[in-house]
This record gives C-alpha cells, sequence and structure tokens, in this order.
C-alpha cells in the first residue's frame, strides 16, 4: 500500500509525498487527490503570487496574467497576483504540468511586495534547490521535479494542524501514513 510520508525540510518547512516510482494508477490518482485538497488547505481565498518559472506557451501562468514576462538573470518568469484563491484555480494549478515538475509556484506576496518576489527567485535559484535548501523567509509552496514531493517552506499553519490534514488526506485515499520524523518538532 502506498505511504505518504512527511518530513522536516530546515527549519519552519516540510516536505510531502508518495516513493518513488508510484506504484500503480491509483498511487497517482490518490497524489492528485492529495495536492489538490492540500492545496485548498493551504491557499484557499488567501492572496499568492503564482510564478511561473521558464513559462512555455502553453503554461496556465500565461492564462493567469496579461503580464509580459519578466527576466531575472538573463531567465523568464511569469507573475500572477491573485487577492483570493479560488478553489477552480488550485484546482487547475494541481493539474498543470508547471506545477507537478516544480516549474510552478505559489508565494504568499502581494503585488506590493515585487522587489522581494524578485529576491525570492534569486535565493531559490542560487540555492540549487533540493541540493542546498534555500534561505528564504516568504511563505512558499512548490512541488519537487518528480511531481511526487511537496515543499511548503515557512508555512503560516501550525505542525501539528499540517500533520493532522495530511493523515486526513492520506486516509481520505486509502494511504498509509508517516509523519515519525516530525513527531519530535511538534512539541515545540
Amino acid at each position: 500500500m502506498t505511504k505518504l510520508v512527511v518530513e522536516p525540510f530546515g527549519l519552519g518547512s516540510i516536505e510531502f509525498g508518495l516513493p518513488i516510482p508510484l506504484e500503480s494508477m491509483d498511487a497517482y490518482w490518490a497524489w492528485q487527490k492529495i495536492v489538490t485538497k492540500f492545496l485548498f488547505y493551504a491557499f484557499l481565498n488567501r492572496p499568492a503570487c503564482l510564478i511561473t518559472v521558464a513559462p512555455q506557451k502553453w503554461s496556465l501562468g500565461r492564462e493567469l496574467t496579461t503580464e509580459a514576462e519578466i527576466i531575472i538573470d538573463s531567465e523568464p518568469y511569469l507573475l500572477a497576483f491573485r487577492d483570493s484563491c479560488s478553489a477552480d484555480l488550485l484546482t487547475d494549478v494541481a493539474q498543470s504540468e508547471d506545477f507537478q515538475r516544480g516549474l510552478l509556484w505559489l508565494v504568499s506576496l502581494s503585488k506590493e511586495n515585487k522587489a522581494e518576489i524578485v529576491d525570492l527567485i534569486r535565493a531559490i535559484v542560487d540555492s540549487n534547490f533540493l541540493l542546498n535548501i534555500p534561505r528564504i523567509s516568504e511563505e512558499l509552496l512548490m512541488c519537487g521535479s518528480d511531481g511526487n514531493a511537496m515543499y511548503w517552506f515557512n508555512h503560516h499553519q501550525p505542525l501539528v494542524d499540517i500533520v493532522q490534514t495530511l493523515a486526513g488526506l492520506a486516509q481520505s485515499t486509502s494511504c498509509n501514513f508517516d509523519a515519525t520524523a516530525v513527531e519530535s518538532l511538534i512539541d515545540r
């Protein structure tokens, strides 16, 4: 049976996901349900900036913004600001190839914080993400490049609530759940 595992990922951040490779199509669909429901948990009705890395013609970010690409250190990015993330938007994000490949990020910053967003992008790129944890203070939710893990940096929810939510999502999709690696952090 597939197991959803949650682990700490640096200070104040978590990683959760399923083992690679996924064992079946049922595991794939369970993961898709977990991702969508978790995006609702984290960003439903909250403002966010959706950052598309290396946007393509088919990128969801193109549908979300009429603004031109911005170039940071010779690389293109799209910034789509939302005052409130709807369930439809978050469903589209969860299903988008960009999000599943780690190329669409949700950040809890508004349009007024554009300079901070540029600094955030540079910090993530400069860290060679997954080799080194980026040193950021902003709340950021993204998938890993394989699509089978999510990273929530500087989460706004208490860890105990996040673990309970993930446990419920695992149960609703008939996945086992393992939060052993974060249990000692919950009491802090």
